[in-house]
C-alpha cells in the first residue's frame, strides 16, 4: 500500500491549504500530514489523509469537479478499496469526460455545449436532468398546430426539442447571450432540425440594453448578479409588441432569470394559449410574482397545478 506523498500531491494540498473552501478542522488535519519530518506516512496519517481528502472533495464538488476529482484520486491512491472513494472517482471521472467532449445527450437530443461549465450545470447535462421539468411539459403540450415563442434559448435544448419530436407550426427562440448563437446553430445541425433564433431581447422601447453574462449561462440576465462574476455586454433589443403582432405566438416558453416581470407589462396575450414558464422568486418577491399571476388569470389563464411544479409552471386557456 501506498504510503508516502509525490512532490505534486504536496503541492495540492499546499494549494487547498492555502484555499477558502475547507474548515479549520481540514486545513489543521493537512497541515499536520505535511509537516510530518520522515517521507513515510503511519497507517493513522493515512486514514486521516485519506479521510480529510474525501470530505474536501464531498464538500467542494458542486463548485469545481476537476479539483474534486484531483483529492479523490489522491485518497484513492492510499484507500484503492474505498466504495466512496471508487464511486466518486467514477462518477467526477465521468463529468470530466462529458466536459473535455463538450457534447452529450438528453431526451435524444444531442448537446454540444462551452468550455469551463460550472459544475451544477455540467452535472445536469450529463445527468440528463437539464431543463428536465421545461422539456417535459413542452413535450406533452406543444402540438403542430402551436406557432412558439422562446426567450431564454440558452443552448437551443428546447427549440431542437420541439422541432424534433413536437414539430410546431413554427418555433422563433430569443437569446440575449451572443456567445450562444453559434451553439444553438450547431445544435440545430448536428440533429437536423431547424428554426429561427435570434440574438436579441424583447423590451417594450429600447433598441439596446445591458445583459449580465454569468459563467453558467443559465443564469445569465437582465438584472445584475448580486454575487459572484458576470461579464456586462450590451445586446440588441427587439420590440415585444412588434414580435408578438409579427409571430402570433399560440404558444411563449419562457425562462429569463427574471426578465419575465418586465415582459408581461402590458403585453397583448390574446392570441396566447399556453405558457410554459420558469418564474424566480429568488430574483422577484412576491409583489411582482403575484402581479403576473393577476395578470394571466384575468386574461383568462389557468395554472395547472397537477403538471406544474413550484418554479416551472403551465399555463393555459
Amino acid at each position: 500500500m501506498k504510503n508516502h506523498l509525490e512532490e505534486q500531491e504536496i503541492a495540492l494540498l499546499t494549494q487547498i491549504i492555502n484555499s477558502e473552501n475547507i474548515t479549520p478542522y481540514h486545513n489543521s488535519a493537512l497541515q499536520s500530514i505535511l509537516v510530518q519530518k520522515s517521507n513515510v506516512l503511519s497507517h493513522e496519517d493515512i486514514n486521516l489523509l485519506a479521510d480529510t481528502c474525501r470530505d474536501i472533495a464531498l464538500a467542494i464538488e458542486w463548485q469545481d469537479v476537476d479539483r474534486a476529482f484531483q483529492l479523490i484520486s489522491l485518497a484513492l491512491s492510499f484507500r484503492p478499496s474505498g466504495p466512496v472513494l471508487q464511486k466518486k472517482h467514477a462518477e467526477y471521472q465521468t463529468l470530466l469526460n462529458i466536459a473535455a467532449a463538450g457534447e452529450t445527450h438528453c431526451n435524444g437530443i444531442r448537446l454540444t455545449f462551452g468550455e469551463n461549465l460550472p459544475s451544477p450545470l455540467l452535472r445536469a447535462l450529463a445527468s440528463g436532468s437539464y431543463e428536465q421539468h421545461e422539456a417535459k411539459l413542452l413535450m406533452k403540450f406543444i402540438n403542430s398546430d402551436d406557432r412558439v415563442l422562446e426567450l431564454g434559448a440558452g443552448i437551443g435544448y428546447m427549440g431542437t426539442l420541439a422541432m424534433t419530436y413536437c414539430k410546431p407550426a413554427s418555433y422563433t427562440a430569443y437569446e440575449a447571450n451572443p456567445a450562444l448563437l453559434p451553439l444553438i446553430n450547431n445544435n440545430m445541425k448536428i440533429n437536423g432540425v431547424a428554426f429561427t433564433a435570434i440574438n436579441a431581447l424583447l423590451t417594450a422601447h429600447a433598441t439596446s440594453c445591458d445583459f449580465y453574462v454569468t459563467p453558467a449561462f443559465w443564469a445569465s440576465s437582465l438584472i445584475a448578479p448580486a454575487s459572484g462574476s458576470y461579464e456586462k455586454v450590451s445586446v440588441p433589443a427587439h420590440n415585444k409588441h412588434e414580435v408578438i403582432e409579427n409571430i402570433k405566438p399560440t404558444a411563449l416558453v419562457i425562462d429569463i432569470e427574471g426578465g419575465e416581470a418586465e415582459f408581461f407589462q402590458g403585453l397583448n396575450l390574446s392570441g396566447v394559449k399556453k405558457i410554459i414558464m420558469e418564474i424566480h422568486p429568488a430574483v422577484l418577491d412576491d409583489g411582482v410574482l403575484s402581479d403576473i399571476y393577476s395578470k394571466l388569470l384575468n386574461e383568462g389563464f389557468k395554472l395547472d397545478f397537477s403538471a406544474s411544479s413550484k418554479v416551472v409552471v403551465y399555463w393555459y386557456r
